[in-house]
């Protein structure tokens, strides 16, 4: 099989986003996966009290984009980082279109989590 054939056929059927998280190599380390272009995983962080802005989040871990969601009826809420770009990411007008949707996916995730 050639790259190509994975690309076309694997990774085009995958959902836009997953969710990874390895308890027995870090207990709090959740990721998000993007599978379509722009490839890449961020990390994501729960967070409760003051909302962080996204720029703040950026320079504290050193990151070029991110996102964050709404706050959640328990009161918190999510900042997720990328941390690694598995593609280029155009760095123009559709970013901020492709963190707010992340955003967006995030909040419905942990919105939806059954209890």
């Amino acid at each position: 099989m050639d790259g190509n054939f994975i690309k076309r056929n694997i990774m085009s059927k995958l959902p836009r986003f997953l969710i990874a998280h390895n308890v027995a190599a870090d207990p709090d380390g959740l990721f998000l996966v993007h599978t379509q272009f722009p490839k890449f995983i961020g990390r994501v962080w729960p967070v409760k009290g003051e909302i962080i802005r996204i720029n703040e989040l950026c320079q504290q871990y050193g990151i070029e984009c991110g996102c964050r969601t709404d706050r959640l009826p328990s009161g918190e809420y999510y900042l997720m980082g990328v941390i690694m770009k598995l593609d280029e990411i155009p760095l123009d007008e559709s970013l901020p279109k492709l963190m707010s949707r992340t955003g967006d996916w995030l909040f419905n995730y942990f919105k939806n989590l059954p209890k």
